[in-house]
């Protein structure tokens, strides 16, 4: 059966969706509340206006005088009487209709302060209950670092065994990460405090994940120096068909992401995609596409590398193999310093679109970051830079960081999550492409694909305003699109 994932567009850790949802339907009871009120208005106006007609009729004419209990004498049992309005009947309607409007409006009103109270009053709850498990969780792992990473390990080896033991059935893997999702991220906050504490390192730095990766990236990166090598070729590569579309949406540029990392074409792994987006003016625009972590030897994606880019020292960062190969792909490709620029990642691609975006602020205009399951909470990209985070809470890679994405328009985060319940809630969310019944990681891109379009048929504004923003960005014709191969090997006298 076919996965579904459900998305909420987050902020500070809760929804906004929900908020929007409720607070519109409040929008909604106080503005129907003063359209009651001014119909409120309107009749009582009526009564007063039927009011001073009939005591200027009475003045002007005395014969009309209205009928005694329904009965009306005729010409031969008294004087003739003129037509006459039943002033009184409409009055009392009218001030009955008034008063009718000024209930409702003031039953909507309260309606819409109740429903404002009662969503403040659980999301105060949610949000006490979350702080919390969170401080707790936090404290625990920084207390006992090696404990937690021994029951961390102890969780994953026996979530792979009840895996295996399923048969691949959903039970395994899934339902422990699915339950786990809010825990994650100051569970690995606390435990690397409780690291720093350990190697003399600061347990208070305000980025505690990106300090210790920093700090074991300086062996990590002398190891893989070792392995593979320090020494970064990059070939332009010709794929066998045309593998990439123009980017006009996020789920274009995500949709080309998956196809990159896919190999799509022959194009092998560790390859960046380039495009040149051609506008009407003569000026280029560029979207850089770069794929994640792969685990071949000899490749700047490697697993390695991920400290390097997770680290606080831009010196580090910038060093890592993955950032050298995307940043020498851009200049093969001749983006200059005042052309437009979108970066578009996964995983580790999304971390080095970060670093980048943090780091070659000076060197290049990168004014719009598209990440699918990459922890990059922490890295200091400007508020210039707008930047779209899409993320799966049933994986724990986009947990590494420690932390919420930063709360502010220009960054969007879209997380998805997988519905075990489809059965009892058919139709729900968007269907995963490719997917199996199995247990099975969703941080692949067909899961951060399915997040996407989840969130996007929710028509959200702020989604559809950072879908406008890219388009923007990469506004133009699709001219040419370069593929970058990169591949890591010994110095023996290479640059």
């Amino acid at each position: 059966m076919t996965r579904r994932v459900e998305s909420m567009v987050s902020a500070t850790g809760f929804s906004l969706e929900e908020l929007d949802d409720l607070t519109g339907q409040a929008d909604r009871f106080n503005q129907t509340a003063g359209e009651m009120e001014t119909l409120a208005r309107q009749w009582a106006t009526t009564a007063l206006a039927l009011r001073r007609e009939q005591v200027d009729l009475a003045g002007r004419c005395p014969g009309q005088v209205p009928p005694m209990n329904g009965w009306e004498p005729s010409d031969a049992q008294g004087p003739a009487r003129h037509a006459w309005l039943p002033f009184g009947q409409l009055i009392d309607t009218c001030n009955d209709q008034a008063l009718t409007g000024r209930t409702l409006a003031s039953w909507l009103t309260d309606l819409a302060l109740s429903l404002v109270t009662v969503y403040s009053t659980y999301s105060s709850a949610e949000s006490t209950l979350e702080r919390i498990l969170s401080t707790l969780t936090s404290f625990a792992s920084a207390l006992l670092p090696v404990q937690s990473l021994a029951m961390a390990g102890g969780l994953a080896a026996g979530s792979l065994f009840l895996s295996a033991v399923t048969d691949g059935q959903e039970g395994g893997l899934d339902p422990l990460l699915h339950g786990t999702a809010g825990l994650q991220q100051p569970f690995m906050s606390g435990l690397a405090r409780g690291m720093l504490g350990m190697t003399g390192g600061n347990p208070d730095s305000p980025h505690p994940v990106n300090e210790i990766s920093g700090r074991a990236s300086q062996v990590t990166s002398w190891m893989a120096g070792m392995a593979q090598g320090d020494r970064l070729t990059l070939a332009e590569v010709v794929p066998k068909e045309d593998a990439l579309r123009p980017i006009l949406s996020v789920d274009d540029a995500l949709t080309d992401l998956k196809r990159v990392g896919s190999g799509v074409g022959g194009i092998g792994y560790a390859t960046v995609a380039v495009q040149r987006y051609r506008r009407q003016d003569g000026s280029s625009a560029w979207a850089v596409i770069i794929p994640g972590t792969d685990g071949h030897a000899d490749s700047p994606l490697g697993w390695e590398q991920n400290l390097e880019l997770m680290g606080e020292n831009r010196e580090g960062r910038m060093g890592a193999a993955s950032a050298r190969l995307v940043r020498r792909a851009m200049e093969e490709a001749g983006i200059g310093p005042a052309d437009p620029v979108a970066m578009i990642g996964h995983s580790q691609g999304g971390i080095a679109a970060a670093c980048l975006a943090s780091d070659l602020g000076g060197y290049y205009r990168i004014e719009h970051v598209v990440t699918a399951g990459s922890p990059v909470a922490n890295h200091p990209v400007p508020e210039s830079t707008w930047v779209t985070s899409v993320e799966m809470e049933d994986e724990l890679v986009s947990s590494l960081d420690g932390a919420d994405n930063p709360d502010r328009s220009s960054w969007l985060t879209v997380r998805g999550r997988v519905d075990l319940d489809r059965d009892t809630r058919p139709g729900q969310g968007k269907e995963v492409e490719d997917s199996r019944d199995r247990a099975e990681s969703t941080h692949g891109m067909n899961y951060q694909l399915a997040a996407w379009r989840d969130a996007r048929s929710r028509g959200q504004p702020l989604v559809a305003r950072h879908e406008q923003h890219l388009a923007q960005v990469v506004k133009g014709h699709l001219e040419e699109t370069h593929f970058y191969q990169g591949r890591m090997g010994p110095r023996n006298g290479g640059t």
